[in-house]
């Protein structure tokens, strides 16, 4: 946040633009799936697991949003083999399947997204 000072030095916090906010949602994806490697690395799979999913919904659809072109994207169908992969409890491999699919929405959603603000 911003803050901007007025008149008796009341701060007032204004929002920043719109292209910033993307670029933060990008961060902090980014550094969900920094934690995730981290867990993972110290099989604490069901953690690194749910911290993928958080930057999962975090990201949203953002990816998909203009600028970027019109792709096909399969990225759901890979979370439904996550699905999948849990129920079998099999964690690791659904940490391994969610990482992918988060490298790869987070690779789109940067190369189209990025703003320097």
């Amino acid at each position: 946040m911003i803050a901007s000072l007025f008149g008796a030095s009341t701060p007032v916090l204004a929002e920043p633009p719109a292209e910033c906010k993307m670029e933060m949602v990008g961060e902090e994806v980014g550094v969900l799936l920094q934690r995730a490697d981290v867990a993972a690395n110290k099989n604490d799979y069901q953690h690194a697991e749910d911290l993928l999913k958080l930057g999962a919904a975090e990201l949203q659809d953002y990816y998909l949003k203009p600028p970027t072109p019109v792709i096909l994207d399969d990225t759901g169908m890979h979370l439904i083999l996550a699905e999948d992969a849990d129920r079998r409890r099999e964690v690791r491999l659904a940490v391994a399947i969610r990482r992918r699919v988060l490298v790869d929405r987070l690779q789109l959603f940067n190369q189209f997204h990025h703003q320097s603000c």
